[in-house]
C-alpha cells in the first residue's frame, strides 16, 4: 500500500487482502528468505485501482521484473490469442 493513496483506498485494500488471505489467494511473505542455489523468489507487487463509476479492484503488476530476472508473464506459456477478431463479425457496410 502506498502512503499517497487515500486511507479510504488503504483500508479497502487491507479488508481485500484478509480476505484473500483467508481464502488462499495470498500468503505472508516470509521475514527472510533462505537463499538457496536455484531457489527464485519473486513477489507480484500490487495497487488499488478505480475507474470512473466502477468499483476498487486490486491489480496484480505481473509484468513486474526483479533485478535481472524475469517476470511471471515472461514464464507463462504463451498461446492463441484468445480475443476474437471483431471486425470479421461487423457488416462490410459500416466499415
Amino acid at each position: 500500500m502506498h502512503d499517497k493513496e487515500p486511507l479510504e483506498v488503504r483500508q479497502w485494500q487491507l479488508e481485500i487482502l484478509k480476505e484473500q488471505f483467508e481464502l488462499g489467494i495470498v500468503e505472508p511473505a516470509p521475514q527472510r528468505v533462505p537463499q538457496e542455489p536455484g531457489r527464485v523468489v519473486h513477489y507480484l507487487p500490487y495497487r488499488a485501482l478505480q475507474r470512473e463509476g466502477k468499483d476498487i479492484r486490486t491489480v496484480y503488476d505481473a509484468s513486474a521484473k526483479p533485478k535481472g530476472g524475469l517476470s511471471l508473464n515472461d514464464c507463462v506459456e504463451k498461446g492463441p490469442s484468445l480475443t476474437s477478431n471483431r471486425t470479421s463479425v461487423v457488416p462490410f457496410d459500416y466499415i
